[in-house]
Formats: C-alpha cells, structure tokens, sequence
C-alpha cells in the first residue's frame, strides 16, 4: 500500500507537469506569434514601406540603450588586449 507521502509526491509531481505544460503552451504561442510578426516586419520591407510604418504598424519599439558605443574607450582597449592573444575570440584559419 501506498503511503500518504507517496501519493503527495506524485500528486505534487502531476502539478508541476501540469505548470510545465502550461508554460510549455505558453512559450509555444509567444514563438508563433514573434514569428508572425517578424514576417510581416520582413514582408513591409520587401514592399517599400519606411521603417517608422512598420515600427507604428506592428507596434514595435526600438531599444538603442544597450547598442555598443563606439566611442567607448574600455571596450577599445578591451579589444587591443583580446587580439594580442586571441582570448575569447574566434579566429578562422583558412
């Protein structure tokens, strides 16, 4: 016969199968709609439209805070240490 704790584990292990699947849907429906978007982002390019109708179109937004600086003189010198010795970097040796 099974013990008390044995049928909370399992019914505890069902529940956490049960949120995983949810989850699982959940993350499923996300892809398929980004993906739809990014299609018809793709599309509105292919037809001319400027950048600003497909932003306001699709309701996208555009996040420029984290693009990299160029100006930005630790990442500079971060770059000239990493190409002395390869640290971090792929290099192709064809």
């Amino acid at each position: 016969a099974a013990s008390t704790d044995d049928v909370d584990l399992l019914d505890d292990g069902e529940a956490w199968l049960d949120v995983l699947a949810s989850v699982a849907a959940d993350e499923i429906e996300f892809i398929n709609t980004e993906a739809d978007r990014a299609d018809k982002m793709r599309q509105m390019q292919e037809w001319g439209f400027e950048a600003s109708t497909i932003q306001n179109t699709l309701d996208l937004a555009i996040d420029e805070s984290k693009e990299i600086d160029v100006e930005n003189q630790v990442f500079e010198k971060f770059k000239e240490e990493t190409a002395k010795t390869g640290f971090g970097m792929y290099l192709d040796d064809d």
